[in-house]
């Protein structure tokens, strides 16, 4: 998403102040501040798979903006809908990892979100220079999709809890 906006500002002739609107938008967006308010999640396993499954749907759709407004408007929801997966997801991992093992699991869970994905960022380059940047957003979502996918097709994180 990083270097997808940065090319998809640069293909709509958004500028510099374009770029900035649309990352703001995910951070309005973020599911945080409801999730503090709302506290526990029931039904964790499902809601975390579904809004994992729109949040792909907002991804694609970015690239069909023309619009910074819409660009933002549909960054809001991706920041919404992605924040919330993410933050139950997360939790529901550390909850599942047991006390002794929280730490460590969180620590690869963070590699893997932070540390891998930069490494991805010339092979999107090379991919929005070969077929432009509405591909690569639809592989994107593609990609990220598959763990609402996965989360659905098994049944036990379909149904997996938060404890009380």
């Amino acid at each position: 998403m990083n270097l997808g906006l940065t090319l998809l500002a640069q293909d709509r002739g958004w500028g510099s102040s374009g770029m900035g609107w649309v990352p703001a938008g995910f951070g309005t967006g973020t599911a945080s501040l409801l999730l503090t308010w709302r506290g526990r999640v029931p039904r964790a396993g499902l809601v975390a798979a579904v809004t994992n499954l729109l949040s792909a749907v907002a991804i694609g759709s970015l690239a069909q903006t023309s619009t910074v407004a819409a660009a933002t408007f549909v960054a809001v929801c991706v920041g919404l809908l992605a924040g919330l997966a993410g933050a139950v997801t997360g939790a529901l991992i550390q909850s599942a990892a047991g006390p002794a093992y929280v730490g460590r699991v969180t620590a690869a869970s963070t590699l893997v979100g932070f540390g891998v994905a930069p490494l991805t960022f010339p092979v999107v380059g090379w991919a929005a220079d070969l077929c432009g940047i509405g591909p690569v957003f639809a592989v994107c979502a593609a990609v990220s999709a598959l763990g609402g996918v996965v989360a659905l097709c098994s049944g036990s994180l379909r149904r997996a809890e938060l404890p009380r």
